[in-house]
């Protein structure tokens, strides 16, 4: 068996070489038919040669994601750029390069459609996220807006500190919490704008201002659930407040 399958491939190498002469030795014997088979045979190479090393070697082949879209899910925009910054000059930066729409998104539980806006720049903020400053005897605390309230938590809890208003939800952005004006569900304490005592924005120009019930107030107003339309938040000074127990108390009464 193993003789016979030999002798097969023998006889095919055989035959695949004479007829390998036997075309060359045709195509040798006019010079026209050969140049141009020559011919044919290095253009071949050179295109490939040409594919192999033309090109941008660092080329992406998988196209970036630009679609934006909040915890629901049903609000899916594209856009046209995101950036994550984790400084304030390339937030500044990339505000004044910008010629077109700008919208800002943080932990992106603003639903209905303002965490992103078509084809514009969208700066995610949620790597913006640091403790600036943390003073326990003012009961102050700085933060970059990225910061969840949790986060904020986890920070202020060992100094025995805790938020002074805060939504229900800790997930929320503390820069989008403040952009949306969330209500507050603190007894006798209001929205969270009032444990706010001030922030930085930067504005379209790039500039950066602070912002306070003092200082440029009408600005302060205007970013106060202004969803990122009058600038980006990029650092807001709270009040803390001391933490303390709250007992909930139900009283059954007739109707």
């Amino acid at each position: 068996m193993n003789n016979n399958i030999n002798i097969f491939f023998s006889s095919l190498s055989n035959f695949i070489i004479k007829t390998l002469r036997g075309f060359f030795r045709c195509l040798h014997e006019s010079k026209i038919i050969a140049a141009f088979f020559y011919g044919f045979i290095s253009f071949i190479v050179y295109i490939f040669l040409l594919v192999q090393i033309s090109g941008d070697s660092d080329y992406n082949f998988i196209l970036e994601n630009k679609r934006i879209n909040d915890a629901t899910k049903l609000n899916s925009i594209y856009v046209n750029k995101i950036i994550n910054p984790t400084t304030l000059k390339e937030i500044s930066t990339a505000i004044t390069n910008s010629t077109g729409p700008i919208s800002i998104g943080g932990a992106k539980y603003s639903m209905g459609g303002q965490t992103a806006f078509e084809n514009s720049l969208h700066i995610d903020m949620r790597s913006y996220k640091k403790i600036i400053n943390l003073n326990t005897s003012k009961k102050e605390v700085t933060v970059q807006p990225g910061l969840t309230w949790r986060e904020l938590q986890n920070v202020i809890d060992p100094h025995n500190l805790s938020v002074k208003i805060m939504q229900t939800y800790a997930n929320f952005s503390i820069g989008g919490s403040i952009s949306v004006n969330a209500h507050g569900r603190y007894v006798g304490h209001g929205p969270i704008i009032s444990s706010v005592i001030s922030m930085k924005v930067v504005l379209s120009s790039g500039e950066i201002i602070e912002v306070s019930r003092i200082k440029n107030q009408d600005i302060f107003n205007a970013v106060v659930g202004g969803y990122g339309g009058i600038g980006v938040i990029v650092e807001v000074t709270l009040q803390l407040v001391d933490n303390v127990k709250v007992e909930r108390q139900v009283n059954t009464i007739k109707i």
